[in-house]
């Protein structure tokens, strides 16, 4: 093995700097020293080199400002001055304690601004070649022969060309651990606070002097910085630290659990409830979507059809509407032509009830003439049978007078018979009758009789008209005023006409108004009659318009019943309808338990597969079925078992290696016995003495002691052994070995060393032969590597512990969870998934859905055509009441009848309201116009030959009475013969007398009678006549209409007509019906297409609408799925079980999720402003990026050392299992809380030992060291009594104070400061508590107080105060202890290193001008025995006889200045340039 050597610093660059181009310093091996006037770069070049080793802008302060930057408040503190503009270096090279070349610095850059900041970098080049100068590298040189300094990055470049490693750091602290790795620095400057140590040194070094800096401090600098005593103690105290920190560790879980199942249940129901609603919303937008669609291409479609269907109905309707032109035309024809037809009838009908009347007149004149003519025959023969009686009466009366005549009497028929002859002869004559006899005397009579009644007649009327003439010659102009004021003129002649026609129309208007309330109850009847017809038209119209065409009560009844039926099949269907529907929804509602048991039973379902999917993954096995499951359970128990005892074993061990550590930390592993030995004898033990030995040592005085290892150290073994003859409780064996614990001689044994073992001869006759061991405990070194070694075992251990621990925690929770899954999941979980019975019964449910809405459709259309069926029907039912009217043309004309007499009678009323009295007048002397005056004469004669000729007639009929009378005279032609019978005849006659009287007396009578009626007779007769002639006329003025109509009647003209009227009228009326219906279906059509298309614009827009959410939602949706399978939630945040669930239970379990995510996340900032970003319905997109910031959060918050898991639900079941296991540690680890206080004040006493020896060594180096009157320098360790009695308080074997150490509120560091204050109560802690105290009293440094002393002259050892030292003195004593300071720093270092490392010692001085020529000398010598480096800055007026010295001269060429710098080595060396 090489023996290794002291680095050293070999030489410092310096490029760019104020007076300094560029300028190597080699540096001497010993001192270094740079002599110069002021201002000639001493201070800066040891500037540039203390800004090399310590490149910490906030520590460097150089007390030369005078130059740039010097002004107060700057940064620069003496630095920006002492630089060139650009590239500047500092560059030390070294030879560390390897061989190895190294070099190291700064660079540093101005930067200008107010502040003169400089940059610094530092870096480091390795594995340099012995060829390579620091300038080469530096700079480069230009083609005039000029050098350039190159940039950092130009650096890097150059020295990787060359073959060289280049470090650039990034950090203080890295560039420290490189400088500390490489054996630069004696100590490893960690953080901030052992540069400001670091920089303070060489700050009191360059100034020179005792720094009271240091002073004050100097425990911190020689004593190690708690490590012993802390590692110690915390070994004591491992029990109650690691008590609390499981403590703390349980809590810390317990919160980090309880806040991760609370923000994990808690963000899971706050985002899966909204994940799972807008999932279903997505869905649901998909089906509106789609629903719309399609539901827009059916309205498309329909829209197609109903414009195709409104095109043909437009042409259906033009060819209606021009089809009912024509039979409108037609119509007009026909019923122009039936008017004619029926005016023609009418008159027709007219012609032949006058014709009619007029027969009737004629007959009735004729019968009426009859009537008079047997009046007239019937008075005459009443006239003569009046005549005859008389004439028998007056016979008889004669006869009976003359009876007593009898021959009077018989003469007198002898007379009467000759009279009958006479009377024969005298017709004859008067008749002129020649063949005239009495038989035909009868027949002529009757025949005169017939001529003589004519006559008569012509005669009355003669004397009627000229009776009348007579009596109305006055009142003929009267008369004819009164016709003349109501017709107007008229002609004479036409008066008596007019007046006949007048009154008769008047009887007539009279009559109307006589039967005015039968004219108004008719007039009435046909209105209602024509609204009722009228209605009958519509309710036609109506059912045409529903396809039914209604002519007369057939079609009316075939209707009816046809509409009966259609009722009756409609009804039928609809109950048919109405009862699959009922079946439909007992299906439904069969299926709707059955779906509402699957729904509720899905999420149990889900989370027992979940559940079980969990423990397939924890167990990692398949349990496909229960039987697995069980098996799974009865495994993890097994598990558990071995874990249970794989953990136990592990502990014991574990207990084991900490009573190990234990004991070794207490300094040694002897009898703690021989501790208290050791305080009582006074002595030390051997082990303390070589507690600083090596490592590689350690075997070997372990084995030359060997049983003697834990021997005493005694100055007088007598005097021990006396002490231990006095002592009760004493270990077996005690070993005593005479010595000087401060300096102690090893040759106390004869040995001899062996390979890998030594003997050793205890006496002339006994040797004793022990080998090396293995793993020695002798000395400190050899304890810590054991102890370390037994760390790494123990922390082995521990986490084989810990492993089985968390093994069993782990079985132990898959048993129960497995446990707790048989009892809860176990019925479900190997159940059919309920999933595909709900798709199964939502199929079923949709099928029944749509078959119910096809249904309904067939419903709705079916009680719509029932509505129109009914609808008709009422129309019908209405219709009738009314059917007697249906094909009932003539309402109308009975309505324009009514209307025509209604004004007729309204004409009549108007007619009599006017001339009523008038034709009152008129009637009463109408018979004056009959014969108008001015024919009165012609009139008479016309009566006087007329009587003439009657009086003829009447004389020959006269004759013929006369002989007819006298016919019964021709039997009396025996009358002669007779006269002579008896008397009795005489009674006879009278008989006959009274006969005849008495039918003279019928005979008057009946001829009276007779004569009145023949009067009426011959009235009624003129009456008649009269008529006659006016309806002649008025008949030969219809005839003439008639003939005026130019049609021919025919027998069935009429009915052709209204046949022909009826079938164009049924055409019409069906013709507008079904052009109403096409226009109604056509307006219904335009309609439906208006709705369509504003529907269809509205549904367009719903459908975009929709689509455009659908869009939305969907591109929402993308990056909310893309974000959740990027961050792999998305499994966890598709809850099948809430997919049950609807929006507003989703909803409600969000906000109540939301609410106490509130608290929750109220103390993080991040997730607050996150959790208030994402609230609202719509913000999934930020509830899951909130959802996947938890779970990093709590990721970031999952304590990787005690949790191996990533995932914080998988981290929350290892917490669950964790607290378990610490809960078994903390149990375990109460057994350790029985640290007593003896134990820490024997481990702080033997650390104060130990430290005590150590200085005591290092006091050896400078017992020697002389500056002026100062002939020693020594440091001096004493405890302060304070502290003392806290010691002896804690090793009171009464224990008169655990109560302080056994109360369980009270730590130990906080009992000892309790009882600090105890035993103390005259000091003031200040605000300090008792665990600051305590932890205070934990550092052994503050047991001790440091004093540096000098050996001054007559006055023996002194503390070195500044005050009672010059300058030189203390100069030279500040070196000293500096010194000492860097060797207790390397040995504290070497074992850190765990190896043999020299690192470099070099000390600054910068007030050698206060030293005389012997103090040099002094630190020469010092250097030379410390292999030391010293770097002096000195006035030009010294020059050191050994090492090298550099001459600085600053030099000022114009503007430009330089140093010139000349190196000598000695006064007998050659110059060096």
């Amino acid at each position: 093995m090489t023996t290794p050597i002291r680095g050293k610093f070999h030489s410092l660059t310096m490029v760019n700097w104020n007076g300094f181009f560029a300028r190597t310093f080699e540096l001497d091996q010993l001192v270094t020293t740079l002599s110069g006037g002021n201002g000639a770069g001493k201070s800066t070049t040891m500037a540039a080199f203390i800004a090399a080793l310590i490149p910490d802008l906030s520590l460097l302060h150089f007390r030369n400002t005078t130059e740039a930057g010097s002004q107060s408040g700057s940064r620069d503190k003496g630095l920006y001055g002492k630089l060139q503009r650009g590239h500047c270096y500092s560059l030390l090279e070294v030879i560390n304690w390897q061989g190895e070349r190294l070099c190291f610095g700064v660079h540093l850059e101005q930067v200008a601004n107010r502040d003169n900041k400089v940059n610094m970098t530092p870096f480091g080049i390795q594995a340099l070649t012995g060829d390579s100068a620091p300038l080469q590298l530096l700079l480069s040189r230009l083609e005039d022969g000029r050098g350039q300094v190159r940039s950092l990055n130009e650096l890097k470049a150059v020295v990787q060309e060359a073959g060289a490693r280049f470090t650039r750091f990034n950090t203080i602290s890295e560039y420290h651990h490189f400088l500390f790795d490489a054996g630069i620095t004696p100590k490893k400057l960690k953080d901030q606070r052992d540069r400001v140590k670091f920089y303070r040194l060489i700050e009191a070094s360059l100034y020179g002097g005792i720094s009271s800096t240091i002073s004050r401090s100097l425990k911190d600098y020689l004593l190690p910085e708690n490590a012993g005593i802390r590692k110690a103690f915390a070994d004591m105290e491992a029990a109650i630290f690691e008590n609390r920190r499981t403590l703390d560790a349980i809590r810390e879980t317990q919160r980090q659990r309880d806040l991760f199942r609370q923000l994990i249940t808690e963000t899971t129901h706050y985002v899966a409830a909204d994940y799972v609603r807008h999932s279903a919303e997505k869905r649901r937008l998909s089906e509106q979507a789609l629903a719309a669609r399609k539901a827009l291409s059916e309205e498309r479609r329909i829209l197609a059809e109903e414009k195709s269907r409104l095109i043909y109905l437009a042409d259906e309707l033009e060819h209606l509407a021009s089809r009912e032109r024509m039979l409108t035309e037609e119509l007009d024809l026909a019923s122009e032509h039936l008017a004619r037809v029926l005016s023609g009838v009418k008159l027709n009908e007219k012609i032949a009830a006058y014709q009619a009347e007029l027969d009737e007149l004629e007959e009735k004149l004729a019968i009426q003439e009859e009537i008079l003519a047997e009046l007239e025959d019937e008075h005459n023969e009443a006239k003569a049978g009046r005549v005859a009686a008389e004439a028998e009466v007056d016979s008889l009366k004669s006869q009976l007078a003359d009876y007593q005549q009898a021959l009077d009497t018989q003469q007198t028929r002898a007379i009467q018979y000759r009279q009958a002859e006479q009377a024969l002869a005298e017709a004859r004559q008067q008749c002129a009758l020649s063949e005239l006899t009495p038989e035909s005397a009868k027949s002529q009579e009757q025949a005169h009789q017939q001529a003589e009644q004519a006559l008569t007649q012509r005669v009355l009327a003669y004397r009627q008209q000229l009776a009348l003439a007579e009596a109305a010659h006055a009142q003929h102009g009267q008369a004819l005023k009164l016709l003349t004021g109501i017709k107007g003129e008229v002609d004479r002649r036409q008066a008596w006409t007019l007046a006949n026609e007048l009154l008769e129309q008047s009887r007539r208007d009279q009559g109307m108004i006589n039967r005015e309330a039968a004219i108004t109850q008719v007039l009435n009847d046909a209105k209602q009659a024509d609204e009722r017809g009228q209605r009958v038209r519509a309710l036609q119209d109506q059912l045409a318009a529903c396809g039914l065409s209604i002519g007369d009560e057939a079609d009316l009844d075939i209707a009816l019943a046809t509409l009966d039926e259609q009722k009756a099949g409609l009804e039928q269907e609809l109950a048919e309808l109405a009862d699959q529907q009922r079946q439909l929804s007992g299906k439904a509602q069969q299926i709707a338990p059955e779906v509402a048991q699957l729904r509720t039973r899905a999420p149990a379902w889900h989370q027992a597969q979940e559940q079980l999917q969990r423990l397939r993954e924890l167990s990692g096995q398949p349990l496909v079925d229960s039987n697995e499951v069980t098996a799974a359970m009865q495994q993890a128990l097994r598990l558990e078992h071995q874990a249970e005892q794989d953990k136990q074993q592990a502990l014991g061990q574990r207990q084991q290696l900490e009573q190990q550590v234990r004991r070794l930390s207490s300094g040694s592993d002897a009898d703690p016995r021989l501790l208290a030995l050791c305080e009582q004898l006074g002595g030390t033990l051997l082990a303390e003495v070589y507690d600083d030995i090596a490592v590689d040592d350690a075997p070997y005085y372990e084995a030359l002691y060997g049983p003697a290892r834990h021997a005493i150290v005694v100055a007088e073994p007598e005097a021990a052994l006396a002490q231990l003859q006095a002592l009760e409780d004493c270990p077996a064996d005690v070993f005593l070995i005479q010595g000087n614990p401060d300096a102690f001689d090893e040759d106390v044994l004869e040995a001899t060393e062996l390979e890998g073992a030594i003997w050793v001869q205890s006496g002339a006759r006994q040797l004793r032969y022990s080998r090396f061991p293995d793993e020695p405990l002798f000395g400190r070194a050899a304890r810590e590597a054991r102890i370390e070694q037994l760390n790494d075992e123990l922390e082995q251990v521990g986490s084989r512990y810990a492993e089985t621990a968390f093994a069993q925690q782990k079985h132990s929770r898959l048993y129960h969870q497995l446990s707790e899954f048989v009892s809860k999941h176990l019925q479900l979980a190997f159940t059919a998934s309920p999933e595909q019975a709900l798709a199964e019964l939502a199929e079923q449910q949709q099928q029944i859905a749509s078959q119910q809405a096809r249904l309904g459709e067939q419903q709705q259309q079916g009680q719509a055509q029932l509505a129109r069926v009914r609808e008709q029907q009422g129309l019908a039912h209405k219709l009738l009441p009314l059917s007697a009217l249906l094909g009932d043309d003539s309402l109308g004309e009975r309505l324009a009848a009514a209307q025509g007499e209604a004004e007729r009678l309204a004409q009549a009323k108007e007619l009599m309201a006017r001339h009523g009295a008038a034709l009152g007048r008129l009637a009463e002397q109408v018979h004056v116009l009959r014969q108008d005056p001015a024919d009165y004469d012609q009139l008479k004669a016309q009566a006087e030959a007329a009587e003439a000729e009657l009086s003829a007639a009447r004389a020959r009929t006269y004759a013929l009475n006369q002989l007819v009378a006298r016919l019964p005279h021709f039997a009396y032609a025996d009358a002669e013969q007779l006269i002579s019978q008896s008397s009795a005849m005489n009674d006879s006659l009278k008989a006959k007398l009274v006969l005849a009287e008495e039918a003279r007396r019928q005979a008057i009578g009946r001829a009276e009678q007779l004569s009145g009626r023949l009067g009426d007779a011959l009235q009624t007769r003129t009456a008649l006549a009269t008529g006659f002639d006016a309806r002649s006329t008025t008949l030969n003025e219809f005839r003439q209409e008639l003939a005026a109509l130019g049609i021919a009647l025919g027998p069935d003209m009429e009915d052709k007509a209204r046949e022909t009227k009826r079938e164009l009228e049924t055409e019409l009326v069906h013709t507008r019906g079904k052009r109403s219906q096409t226009e109604a279906q056509r307006q219904v059509t335009k309609r439906e297409i208006e709705s369509l298309s504003q529907r269809l614009g509205k549904d367009g827009q719903g459908y975009y609408s929709a689509r455009k959410l659908l869009v939305a939602h969907k591109a929402n949706w993308a990056r909310v799925e893309r974000l959740a399978r990027e961050h792999r939630v998305a499994q966890r945040l598709s809850r099948p079980e809430l997919a049950y669930l609807d929006a507003e239970e989703l909803r409600s379990i969000s906000d109540k999720a939301l609410g106490a995510l509130r608290l929750a996340v109220a103390h993080d900032e991040e997730l607050r402003d996150a959790l208030r970003r994402s609230e609202g319905s719509r913000n999934i997109l930020e509830k899951v990026r909130f959802y996947i910031l938890v779970f990093q959060h709590l990721k970031a918050r999952i304590r990787h050392d005690i949790i191996r898991a990533d995932d914080p639900i998988a981290a929350l079941e290892e917490m669950e299992i964790e607290l378990g296991r610490l809960a078994d540690e903390l149990k375990q680890r109460e057994g350790h809380l029985s640290l007593s206080s003896v134990e820490v004040a024997a481990k702080i006493t033997t650390i104060i030992r130990r430290e005590q020896n150590r200085i005591r060594q290092l006091n050896q180096g400078l017992q020697n060291i002389s500056f002026g009157l100062v002939r020693g320098v020594r440091l001096n360790v004493n405890m302060r009594d304070t502290y003392a009695r806290l010691l002896e308080a804690l090793n009171d074997p009464e224990g008169r104070h655990q109560d302080l150490f056994n109360s369980k509120e009270l730590g130990f560091s906080e009992a000892m400061g309790k009882l600090f204050q105890r035993l103390n109560p005259q000091l003031a802690q200040g605000e300090r508590s008792p665990q600051v105290l305590g932890q205070a009293l934990l550092d052994y440094r503050n047991y001790l107080d440091l004093d540096i002393e000098v050996q001054r002259g007559a006055d023996g050892w002194l503390r070195a105060e500044s005050g009672a030292l010059s300058t030189g003195e203390a100069i030279g004593t500040g070196q000293a202890i500096l010194l000492m300071v860097l060797q207790s720093w390397e040995d504290e270092s070497r074992h850190l290193r765990a190896r043999d490392v020299l690192p470099c010692r070099l000390l600054f001085l910068d007030e050698a001008a206060r030293l005389d020529a012997r103090s040099i000398a002094t630190l020469f010598e010092l250097c030379e025995r410390q292999d030391m480096q010293l770097l002096i800055a000195a006035p030009e007026n010294i020059s050191p006889e050994k090492g090298t010295t550099y001459k600085l001269i600053r030099k000022v060429h114009g503007k430009q200045e330089h140093v010139h710098v000349v190196g000598l080595r000695g006064f007998a060396e050659e110059q060096v340039a």
